[in-house]
């Protein structure tokens, strides 16, 4: 039956002018070499051209380095936490050459290799003409073999094998049937160029990327030569007693196929894995049903089902012809966009319109916003009822300088859509997924989310991560993470610049994250530990500038999740003379900040379930200010005044939980000390209660129920405040213990009352 194009990868080039220019279109390239190119117009060759990136002269700035050994370390990707579990399937990620970088922001640093079972480097071309490995192109050194033999590809190695991934290097024949016959002709030469340079590297395999027809080739045919290259070099590579990694690069439409280019059942001895180019397959769906377009029309890239090629039947062919347990399903981290005749789905694109190449990246990292971009609208696929696509109006500069200003539609997977289609990966049973390419990821939370929650049974990625600066410190919160593989144990929130890490509870949604630098900026990521292991980094929070002081008052609790509890409102005045602007934090729960100019007041409150304490209220500029909490519970109101940095004695009036109606009353601690524990004793009508408050932490004790009497008086190592907390019948109060310094010889009440009726 006839193969979908085959289509591999994206340039780097094309991909940073993409993310630079807003959809900047691509330029023209030579048509995809795959033996069934369809008519009609369409996106250029993604396949030809990555081939061509790496034909170029290596980047700018990257540093050959002799390729015996990898550099010494790398430079800033983290390695997985101890005991992290690998992912339960194969995670088989495509770096591009040109892309590797991490000045480009989306390079081998930003990728989770906790997450990767292999990063194949992409790659070495083979000379067509002799069978050798290509370095040097009309006098200047190719892109691939110059990154090759750089710093980057020995620091990739060295995040990748400090986190347990494997590495493999991609070597690279793309041509017509013609040339891939003399390629094939000197696959001794490619076989030992190829396992020189894996051992030379320290790398663990090959992955093979040969795309072409078959044809006739030396008495044989170009499939039959394909088949010996690839038993060859397994024996080879294998040669010195390890068995090393080794992949063939796919169609889509290969596994059925009895006469194209692979030979798919045939190979599959031969190899550990094949990696299925799933995708571009909108370059063959077009002209069938259900779209039966009379030209290119828009659809998905790599459609999960319902169309004529699509990521199930490739699995089920897949699966038939060489085992479940050999196929890696390979998805795109792009899909295409262009001016469009309408907004309808499956458009087409306007006549002679260039085509625009969309990172996944993209559609998760702000294009909506994108100050050339309006109306922009997302879509579910019409027909799959899983991949995604946009419409929205775009004007700007193209790369040529030419304007333009137009209605576009594209189609590319989002992080919900590629979750899908990963459920047909875990469905079918497959050996795992793929990605091209990781570049067109990078560290993007919501792409790692969903290979740790579909692969493994660590916890997703915290959201949502705010911070708020205070003294020589910033209040940082999150919305937790999710988890399948057991309760989340604890999260590491950690400060940058710097890189240091404060590890919190798994209970926690919130840290006061102490001696940071005043005057510098920074920002936060949080990640969450499970049994089995620890999930992605979350996206930053916003920078923010600790102050080298900052006004600091307290309350004892908060509380919008007790039944009754509807209203916990904290009221702010600020009565100086310029803004005041701070944080009010609940103590391992959540965070938010105010901006209260000169003689005004405000007030501020938390989401509906946030329950804990201490609450802090911090100024970090500006004046310091008065607040009051004000509690609706049930049918009654209570108010009480924030307060200051506390003392070692205060003093209670009395103590009921025996009287009728008192069913509770609870003696609130709260330690502002940032470092040292408290030590507090509490004394009165029961046994000596005896608590220990952590630092910038809160605790509470009470008496058996039929306890009653007075004083109460607690005492402490360190200066703490105190209230207690009273709720009689459906009623609550609360009401502050004090120091013996406020007392006095005349104390005076503004009224007493016990002729009103219910008083």
């Amino acid at each position: 039956m006839p193969q979908p194009t085959s289509l591999h990868a994206v340039p780097a080039l094309a991909c940073a002018l993409a993310l630079v220019g807003a959809l900047l279109p691509m330029p023209a390239a030579a048509a995809s070499p795959s033996p069934s190119n369809s008519t009609g117009e369409r996106p250029p060759s993604i396949m030809k051209l990555a081939s061509d990136e790496l034909a170029k002269p290596m980047p700018a700035g990257a540093t050959p380095a002799a390729p015996s050994a990898p550099s010494a370390a790398p430079r800033t990707a983290a390695p997985a936490a101890a005991g992290t579990a690998r992912p339960n399937r194969e995670v088989f990620g495509f770096a591009q050459a040109g892309a590797l970088g991490p000045s480009s922001g989306r390079g081998w640093n930003t990728w989770d290799y906790s997450l990767l079972m292999t990063v194949a480097y992409f790659g070495l071309h083979v000379n067509s003409g002799d069978g050798n490995l290509v370095q040097v192109s009309n006098g200047t050194t190719e892109t691939g073999w110059g990154v090759w033999n750089s710093t980057d590809v020995g620091d990739m190695i060295n995040a990748a094998h400090g986190a347990g991934a494997r590495v493999v290097l991609t070597i690279v024949s793309q041509e017509n049937s013609t040339n891939m016959c003399q390629s094939l002709l000197h696959a001794s030469t490619t076989i030992s160029w190829a396992v020189q340079q894996m051992r030379g590297r320290h790398v663990d395999g090959i992955n093979v990327d040969y795309e072409s027809g078959n044809g006739p080739c030396g008495g044989s045919d170009n499939r039959t030569l394909l088949r010996s290259l690839v038993a060859n070099l397994r024996a080879q590579m294998d040669s010195d007693g390890v068995h090393h990694h080794l992949t063939v690069d796919t169609y889509a439409s290969s596994a059925a196929d009895s006469g194209g280019f692979y030979d798919v059942a045939g190979m599959a001895p031969s190899v550990d894995a094949f990696f299925v180019m799933a995708y571009p397959l909108d370059d063959s769906n077009w002209s069938s049903p259900p779209l039966t377009c009379n030209s290119y029309c828009f659809s998905p890239t790599s459609p999960a089902s319902a169309y004529r090629y699509n990521d199930d039947l490739v699995a089920q062919q897949y699966s038939a012809a060489a085992g479940a347990y050999k196929t890696i399903l390979g998805l795109p981290y792009f899909g295409y966009a262009a001016c469009v005749t309408s907004w309808n789905p499956n458009a087409y694109p306007q006549p002679g319109a260039a085509h625009w190449t969309v990172p996944t990246m993209w559609t998760l990292d702000g294009i909506a916003s994108a100050p050339n971009i309006s109306s922009y609208v997302e879509h579910v696929d019409v027909y799959d009822h899983v991949s995604r696509y946009a419409t929205y109006h775009g004007s700007g500069t193209d790369m040529n300088g030419a304007a333009y200003d137009c209605n576009r539609e594209f189609y590319v997977d989002s992080a919900a859509s590629l979750g899908a289609k990963y459920d047909i990966v875990n469905n079918r049973g497959l050996a795992g997924t793929g990605i091209w390419s990781l570049d067109y990821g990078g560290g993007i939370p919501a792409l790692w989310n969903q290979i740790a929650t579909h692969f493994t049974l660590r916890p997703t990625a915290a959201y949502s991560v705010t911070a708020c600066p205070s003294a020589s410190s910033a209040f940082v919160s999150w919305a937790p993470s999710t988890s399948s593989g057991g309760p989340i144990t604890s999260y590491t929130v950690t400060a940058s610049p710097g890189g240091v890490s404060q590890i919190v509870p798994g209970t926690a949604t919130g840290i006061q994250f102490r001696n940071l630098t005043p005057g510098a900026a920074y920002s936060f990521t949080v990640q969450a530990s499970n049994a089995q292991g620890t999930g992605p980094i979350s996206v930053a929070s916003g920078a923010v500038t600790p102050s080298a002081v900052a006004t600091t008052t307290y309350l004892s609790w908060y509380d919008r999740a007790s039944s009754g509890m509807y209203g916990d409102n904290l009221h702010i005045v600020n009565p100086g003379g310029t803004t005041a602007s701070g944080c009010a934090y609940v103590s391992g729960v959540a965070v938010t900040g105010f901006s209260l100019a000169s003689t005004a007041g405000t007030y501020v409150s938390f989401p509906q379930g946030v329950i804990g304490g201490p609450v802090v209220l911090s100024v970090y500029s500006g004046p310091a200010v008065l607040a009051e909490q004000r509690v609706q519970y049930n049918r009654s109101f209570n108010e009480v005044a924030a307060r200051g940095q506390g003392d070692t004695v205060l003093y209670l009036p009395w103590y009921d939980r025996a009287s009728p109606g008192m069913w509770n009353d609870n003696i609130h601690v709260v330690n502002p000390d940032p470092a040292r524990t408290a030590t507090v004793t509490i004394s009165g009508p029961g046994p000596d209660v005896v608590l220990h408050v952590p630092a910038a932490g809160e605790s509470y004790g009470a008496w058996p129920l039929g306890t009653i009497g007075g004083p109460v008086v607690i005492k402490s190592d360190l200066a703490v405040l105190a209230s207690q907390r009273v709720q009689y019948y459906d009623t609550f109060n609360e009401v502050a213990a004090r120091p013996a310094a406020e007392a006095s010889t005349n104390t005076l009440f503004p009224w007493y009352d016990r002729t009103s009726s219910k008083m």
